[in-house]
C-alpha cells in the first residue's frame, strides 16, 4: 500500500525538520512524491537550482545498492528553456532515516525521461519567481 512508506518516511522527516529547510509538496504520481525549497531557488538565466526531496511510494533499489531507498534529497538544476534536469549532489536514505549513500551526479536529462510527477515538479519550479 502506498501510504505506509510515505508515512514512515514522513515521520522520519518530521523528526529531522528542526534543522531542515522548508519543503513544499507539489507533485505526486505512482512512483513518488516530490517537493522543493521555493525559498532557496538560485536563478541563472533559464536555469533554476533548488533542493528537491523525493518520497518513494515503495522503497526502491538504485544501482548495485541492495538496500531500498525510501526517500532522497538532491540539489537539482532545472534548465527551463531546454527542459532538462541535472542532478548535482544529494543523498539517499533508508526507511528508518539512516543515510544509505551519497547520490551520484547525473548529466542533464530531458524532463520527458522522468515520470509525470517529476515533470510537474520541474514545470512548477520553472514557473517560480525569484525568492524575495
Amino acid at each position: 500500500m502506498i501510504a505506509t512508506p510515505f508515512l514512515a518516511a514522513g515521520l522520519s522527516l518530521a523528526l529531522q525538520a528542526a534543522a531542515a529547510p522548508y519543503y513544499e509538496g507539489v507533485a505526486r504520481d505512482s512512483f513518488a512524491a516530490w517537493s522543493f525549497t521555493s525559498g532557496e531557488i538560485a536563478i541563472d538565466g533559464a536555469v533554476k537550482t533548488t533542493s528537491v526531496q523525493t518520497l518513494y511510494a515503495t522503497p526502491t533499489n538504485f544501482g548495485a545498492n541492495p538496500t531500498p531507498v525510501a526517500w532522497s534529497i538532491h540539489k537539482v538544476a532545472f534548465d527551463c528553456q531546454a527542459k532538462t534536469a541535472t542532478y548535482i549532489s544529494g543523498a539517499n536514505y533508508a526507511q528508518n532515516g539512516a543515510m544509505l549513500y551519497p547520490a551520484n551526479p547525473a548529466p542533464a536529462t530531458p524532463w520527458t525521461s522522468y515520470t509525470p510527477g517529476f515533470q510537474q515538479l520541474a514545470a512548477t519550479v520553472c514557473a517560480m519567481k525569484a525568492p524575495l
